[in-house]
């Protein structure tokens, strides 16, 4: 048996008592019409003794806009190692699907047996955003482990017209389409040409293309600032933003130069991705490692053959301690027949395009709350989203971040992405007390006059909850 409590549409309780032989559930979400209105509060969990953290009640929160819950639909995929030598991976792979109505996000693949090894053949099940008819699949991994490198020879993805439960999907053949993608490429440091990303067209079991999407490298040239202390030993990482999608994060790592992102220095780089169409952004960013972190960047041009070079503006710090303390830029792309040289003009054209959002950060208040691990935060608007931003530099706590009972305040900048729908959360595991319980994250939208909370009450962590690392959370 099962009971529901709610109190005031704030918050629904819900659980069953374990008893059967089969009592475990996968709760998907639960609908309450109220005055003809439907209010959603999703769940995405189990309620079982026997899967993730073993508990079989959940409070559920409300969908502030039940328009704009995520629709998830079961997909089935299967990766393809090839038959050579050292072709397996240690490393932690992921997927990232582009579709007709947009972007899925991006799902670490791990079943918990020995994956992807030499000529062998993996198959996940994936609960994901439905991103419509499929046209291109990212594919990479964190290049971590002693065998990282990894060739992959192809993968081949199903998607289910129906809702089927993730964990117990019995596959209609008449009821899914298949979408193939053809790799035959090393993702390794040490082979081809060093990336450890690709993204893949989707086709059909012939070959043929399902849109008229075609490869495109991108040459990126990062300009670095002829101003004291410019340069960086930090990695850099860069995404390009267009009317057809995204790039993904690039790391750029391979230049002509040795030294890299010096002082008054240009450093080129090839970026190879399906075509993106009008460019639009540049979201640019550094980890913040090294002996010389901070860096003064002047501009990105980013070219391809027989079209116009696009300039994105910067002529800012990323730097933890100057400016703002932003180590992470978005940078809107000028004008046709704007330069460089155009320089108040051009910085009056971008400030019009950005704006500055309040994030302040609740820590919960129970026992090994605090977290020591990076956490990361992108927001979704009806259009737009503000890429990955790691919340580095806090307003409220300068030494400790993310402690127990704690109030966190970040200040993100970054181009209008209007009204937020939803907010991805998560973080990089690391350090010593890496679990989190994250109460709630406000976001203050100065420009709209607005300001939304979006509740989690949930740990971050691979020894608690459902032993993730990240969370969707809903206003």
């Amino acid at each position: 048996s099962s009971g529901i409590n709610a109190e005031y549409g704030e918050r629904l309780t819900i659980g069953h008592d374990g008893s059967g032989v089969s009592s475990g559930w996968y709760l998907d979400c639960v609908e309450v019409e109220v005055a003809g209105t439907t209010f959603i509060f999703p769940c995405e969990k189990w309620l079982s003794k026997h899967e993730e953290d073993g508990e079989i009640e959940r409070d559920l929160y409300p969908v502030e806009d039940s328009t704009k819950y995520l629709v998830k639909v079961p997909y089935q995929i299967e990766l393809t190692t090839s038959d050579l030598s050292s072709a397996g991976t240690d490393a932690d792979v992921y997927v990232q699907l582009y579709g007709s109505e947009g972007k899925g996000e991006i799902v670490n693949l791990d079943n918990k047996s020995d994956n992807f090894e030499r000529g062998q053949t993996d198959t996940f099940k994936l609960e994901c955003r439905d991103v419509g008819e499929v046209h291109k699949l990212r594919v990479g991994h964190n290049g971590k482990g002693t065998q990282s490198g990894w060739h992959l020879e192809k993968i081949v993805l199903y998607r289910a017209t129906q809702k089927l439960n993730p964990h117990n999907a019995r596959w209609d053949k008449s009821s899914v389409k298949k979408y193939y993608f053809t790799c035959n490429r090393w993702l390794a440091r040490s082979e081809d040409d060093g990336e450890i990303v690709r993204e893949l067209i989707a086709t059909d079991e012939n070959g043929e293309p399902i849109n008229t999407a075609e490869m495109i490298t991108y040459t990126v040239s990062v300009h670095t600032s002829d101003v004291a202390g410019a340069g960086t030993d930090c990695n850099i990482f860069a995404t390009l933003y267009g009317e057809s999608g995204d790039s993904g994060e690039r790391s750029l790592r391979k230049s002509d130069n040795i030294n890299k992102f010096e002082r008054d220095q240009v450093d080129v780089f090839n970026l190879t991705a399906v075509d993106l169409g009008t460019l639009s952004k540049v979201k640019i960013r550094h980890d913040d490692r090294g002996s010389i972190a901070a860096w003064h960047c002047s501009h990105i041009e980013v070219a391809v053959e027989g079209r116009a070079t696009r300039v994105f503006p910067c002529q800012r710090w990323l730097a933890t301690d100057e400016d703002d303390g932003q180590i992470s830029r978005e940078l809107a792309v000028l004008p046709e027949g704007m330069t460089i040289a155009d320089a108040e003009e051009a910085n009056l054209h971008l400030a019009k395009q950005r704006t500055v959002y309040h994030v302040t950060v609740y820590t919960g208040d129970l026992f090994g709350a605090g977290t020591d691990a990076d956490v990361f935060l992108q927001m979704f608007g009806a259009t737009e989203d503000s890429g990955a931003i790691q919340l580095k530099s806090c307003k409220s706590n300068s030494i400790n971040k993310f402690e127990r009972d704690a109030k966190d305040l970040f200040y993100v900048e970054c181009i209008d992405v209007g009204n937020i729908d939803y907010l991805k959360v998560w973080t990089d595991g690391s350090g010593v007390g890496s679990d989190w319980f994250l109460e709630r994250i406000s976001v203050d939208m100065p420009s709209l006059g607005v300001k939304r909370t979006f509740p989690c009450e949930d740990w971050f962590g691979k020894g608690e909850s459902d032993g993730t690392l990240e969370k969707t959370l809903y206003p």
